[in-house]
């Protein structure tokens, strides 16, 4: 398991929120395609379902890199066809 050093996106926002910041658009696609392509990697490639995807569950460093974490919480997803 790897360590993360940084916070998760949940605390950044807060903190964020607390100073009357806002983060710059060129970091919010930075993270939300980080984490589009993460799922798909997930979804996709090792048939991985994340089934409590939140804020507090992806974490970023300092340079705005994404970590998905919480994994615990996924699911294989050929288990999840079965059931429908």
């Amino acid at each position: 398991m790897e360590l993360i050093a940084g916070s998760s996106l949940q605390d950044y926002l807060s903190l964020l929120k607390e100073t009357n910041r806002k983060m710059i658009e060129e970091n919010i696609w930075r993270v939300f395609i980080q984490l589009i392509l993460a799922l798909r990697y997930l979804h996709k490639e090792k048939g991985i379902v994340h089934r409590d995807l939140t804020a507090n569950n992806i974490m970023l460093d300092d340079e705005y890199r994404v970590k998905i974490s919480k994994y615990s919480y996924f699911n294989n997803i050929k288990f999840l066809f079965l059931l429908f």
